[in-house]
């Protein structure tokens, strides 16, 4: 499986985005996860675990940078790189500033904007900052619902506020932490249960929040919201977020717009706007000719050269003089076309915005539009596979973490390797059922394997390239 991974990386006509973060395991051994996210021919969005090893303490930037190296070495993708998303800690930093310094050569525009930071863990930080600003507007709420959850006896008198007034009762408090930034659900359960909490401080003599104080938890929770519908925004890693950086930094200003708009808000002055959008412009333009050089050199198209020799056979002077009209006509009807035919960008940019829906779908658009921008879509097949945060490989670690507990830790590196990509590589996304169309690397698992369900046995048919499950 890991092998017919690499080929199909190593045949793709498209770059490779990275994400990449670092989780030590309950054994106390450092791992390191890289996932590839990349857009196929198909315009499908593809996430894959390529690398799960061991990394030696300490883990610092050249650790890092090495490890990478070696993984895309291994996979053969080292031509491929387009982008690599790290969290902002100072090892990462350091360790794409090694990259770029050592391999400069093998990225595009050598580097200059390979390294992607995580906007989850860049949202989490703001946060964090906001939060040391409104502690107080939150403390009582907070101090009352530790008390609640010290002891059962005070957790069921609780609940049997809340039972006589129609809720739920509750099997504990959800309390936040104040190194992270959940305290929206905590504030979200507390503002469910007000009159609850009211009712209990007045029975048991403990100082309630006034009505001022829930007015601002209120508008704190509603803040929060926000932030955590953005999170889970950038967070997806099975559909492209790329497309959404700049509304997802307008609508944490409370503003919606594009590029334009977006320096408006940020620079007053109106000459700073303008050069900004020249320069983002001019990067366009720089990565549309790189990508034109490169499809005209996949193409592999073969020109037939126009015969140039002199005719050894000597021509009348009249018959000369009508073939150097007849080339000069073509010449100046070929100047004419290159002056009023206009690029694939300039049409682009002329072309009308279309209002896009939540459910809209950026790739399908693009396949649909590849003919007509056969440049573009290729640029955007690159730019749409970047990951905006590193969730990808977090969750990763997540599934190590259920692998790996503390009453199952003998397991060695390589087995728990083989374990965690083997789950990443036979995952079926949600869209696709038994009968729809399966990757030979899945169909050759499942036919290998005796299929029980309960005391159900599953007959396998397979038609081609469709596999159909019948019961018996």
């Amino acid at each position: 499986m890991k092998k017919e991974l690499q080929t199909e990386l190593q045949n793709l006509n498209s770059h490779v985005c990275l994400a990449s973060d670092i989780w030590t395991s309950s054994q106390n051994i450092g791992y390191m996860v890289v996932t590839a996210h990349y857009v196929d021919s198909e315009f499908k969005l593809k996430k894959k675990i390529i690398w799960f090893k061991e990394l030696e303490y300490p883990h610092s930037g050249y650790a890092i940078s090495d490890e990478l190296v070696l993984c895309m070495t291994d996979g053969g993708i080292r031509d491929k790189l387009f982008t690599l998303t790290l969290d902002n800690a100072s090892n990462n930093t350091s360790a794409c500033e090694l990259l770029i310094n050592n391999h400069k050569n093998e990225l595009l525009f050598e580097g200059e904007h390979l390294h992607v930071r995580c906007s989850a863990h860049i949202l989490n930080i703001l946060v964090q900052d906001v939060m040391k600003l409104i502690h107080s507007a939150i403390e009582k709420i907070r101090e009352l619902l530790k008390h609640i959850d010290s002891s059962v006896s005070r957790l069921q008198a609780f609940n049997s506020i809340a039972t006589g007034m129609g809720l739920k009762p509750k099997a504990g408090i959800y309390l936040d932490i104040p190194t992270r930034w959940n305290s929206f659900k905590m504030l979200r359960e507390a503002l469910k249960y007000k009159a609850v909490l009211n009712s209990y401080a007045h029975r048991s003599y403990e100082v309630s929040p006034s009505e001022e104080e829930w007015a601002k938890a209120e508008a704190v929770c509603e803040f929060l919201k926000a932030f955590e519908e953005l999170t889970l925004l950038v967070s997806a890693h099975r559909t492209p977020t790329a497309h959404r950086f700049l509304p997802l930094v307008l609508c944490i200003q409370r503003k919606l717009g594009y590029l334009k708009l977006f320096y408006k808000k940020v620079w007053n002055d109106a000459n700073k706007v303008d050069i900004l959008v020249k320069h983002a412009l001019e990067w366009i333009r720089k990565y549309f000719s790189a990508y034109e050089i490169q499809c005209a050199s996949e193409s592999c198209v073969v020109m037939t050269p126009v015969a140039n020799e002199v005719s050894s056979k000597s021509e009348s002077p009249c018959l000369g003089k009508r073939k150097l009209e007849e080339e000069f006509a073509e010449y100046m009807t070929q100047e004419q076309y290159d002056q009023s035919h206009k690029s694939e960008i300039d049409t682009y940019l002329e072309e009308n915005i279309e209002k896009g829906s939540d459910d809209w779908d950026i790739l399908a658009w693009w396949k649909c539009k590849s003919e007509k921008y056969p440049i573009l879509s290729t640029m955007a097949r690159d730019f749409l596979a970047i990951p905006l945060s590193i969730v990808s490989s977090e969750s990763a670690f997540s599934c190590g973490g259920r692998i790996l507990s503390d009453h199952r830790s003998s397991l060695s590196p390589q087995m728990l390797e083989a374990l965690i990509c083997a789950k990443d590589w036979l995952f079926i996304s949600k869209d696709l059922d038994f009968e729809g169309h399966l990757c030979d690397v899945m169909l050759t698992a499942l036919l290998k394997l005796p299929l029980v369900f309960g005391k159900q046995k599953m007959e396998l048919v397979v038609k081609g390239e469709t596999l159909k499950v019948a019961k018996r």
